[in-house]
């Protein structure tokens, strides 16, 4: 019996390493957006106490006002920073989300094209094997009849 052999096998090897590739540049940029996030919510942290210092200096100590004043400012800019770096990163995040569903097509496409042409395979050596069998009972038949008419 022959053996199967998919043509485009390299194909969907490469077509797979891609896909792991992908999903290790995903999960890389997953990562980097939580840190961003953290990073975030700490400015956003230190802003909240340096507004609630802002208060507290206007009412006892209008002194200290003018650094509060200066210190939230700092806070608001870094912010604002955080804010633009996580949406750059949640950019970033979506693209490696489509890239992974894109290498994960293409492997799901060649996996189904190997599938069918196993089908295709495997019926046609049935078919093979059904004829050799009628042929060998054709070859004994006409045996027998010989047996018979001799």
């Amino acid at each position: 019996m022959a053996s199967f052999r998919f043509r485009l096998q390299a194909s969907l090897k490469i077509a797979d390493q891609a896909l792991q590739q992908s999903r290790q540049r995903l999960a890389e940029e997953l990562q980097t957006l939580k840190a961003l996030q953290l990073e975030e919510r700490i400015c956003r942290i230190r802003l909240l106490d340096a507004l609630q210092g802002k208060r507290e200096a206007s009412q006892s100590h209008p002194a200290d006002l003018g650094k509060w004043q200066t210190y939230t400012q700092q806070c608001e800019q870094s912010l604002r920073m955080a804010q633009a770096r996580t949406e750059r990163q949640e950019e970033e995040v979506s693209k490696a989300r489509e890239t992974v569903l894109e290498a994960n097509r293409e492997v799901e496409k060649l996996k189904r094209l190997k599938e069918k042409q196993w089908a295709a395979f495997l019926e046609e050596q049935q078919r093979k094997e059904q004829k050799i069998l009628d042929e060998t009972g054709q070859i004994l038949y006409q045996l027998q009849q010989k047996e018979v008419i001799s």
